[in-house]
């Protein structure tokens, strides 16, 4: 059929142009399942997105979740993930998943003002190039360690989401935030780990790793370039090897 519906990756073939028009009509679909249906599609993908005459058509919804859910902001970075990643495929200058999370989950964006929005965002893409290092580990970080926070406050639902890497957000309230960190002091009873840590004018310096086991691989979760380390042992003891 001439005008039959096909996914977006058969339509794959109409070029960058198509591709930018298209990612404004996903992401504002996206934050639109967010904030009005209150759902998180949890499948998201080039695949389940629909395209007919001009207008996108999302399917395969019956597995979306509420945003109570415990899960669905996890879903919602993979959702986030899968897009991006189809958009880039295709040429198109896309905000980092870490953006386009914050976009859909940011309740003070008025609607009116979405587009206006996206248009300064999309001159923020073009402005900056590509994403750096620093940036990139950010993004890894966000996706595979940092997982956004739920509370209730009298008998409603609130949720906080990170923002950079020591602060988390209140998603119905952005200016409402807190800072966090923790230190941690291992060592036997009695050994000094109080008097330690509380004795002014000490300055101290902490070395952390986030290691990922699965299926006898070690990654480094706060290190993209840290994939399928070697385990190696000297003196000191057993350590990942990252090569450098």
């Amino acid at each position: 059929m001439e005008n039959s519906s096909s996914s977006m990756e058969q339509q794959q073939q109409h070029g960058e142009q198509q591709g930018a028009a298209w990612s404004s009509m996903i992401i504002i679909a996206m934050r639109m399942l967010y904030q009005k249906a209150k759902l998180v599609h949890t499948d998201l993908s080039e695949f389940n997105i629909l395209y007919f005459e001009g207008h996108l058509y999302i399917i395969d919804v019956s597995q979306a979740v509420e945003l109570f859910d415990d899960n669905a902001n996890d879903f919602l970075r993979q959702d986030c993930l899968h897009v991006s990643g189809f958009l880039k495929k295709r040429g198109v200058a896309v905000m980092t998943v870490r953006e386009l999370f914050d976009f859909i989950v940011d309740p003070s964006i008025a609607e009116e003002s979405v587009d206006s929005y996206l248009d300064e965002v999309q001159q923020k893409i073009v402005n900056r190039g590509d994403i750096s290092v620093v940036d990139e580990i950010a993004e890894s970080v966000f996706l595979h360690v940092i997982r956004p926070e739920r509370e209730c406050q009298g008998g409603d639902e609130v949720t906080w989401y990170a923002d950079g890497d020591k602060i988390v957000r209140n998603a119905y309230n952005p200016v409402t935030a807190y800072a966090f960190g923790t230190v941690f002091a291992y060592g036997v009873t009695s050994s000094g780990k109080t008097h330690t840590m509380h004795t002014p004018g000490r300055e101290f310096l902490l070395r952390v790793s986030y290691l990922e086991i699965y299926n006898e691989v070690i990654n480094d979760l706060l290190d993209p370039t840290g994939q399928n380390l070697r385990v190696r042992e000297d003196s000191q003891g057993t350590y990942a090897d990252r090569g450098y």
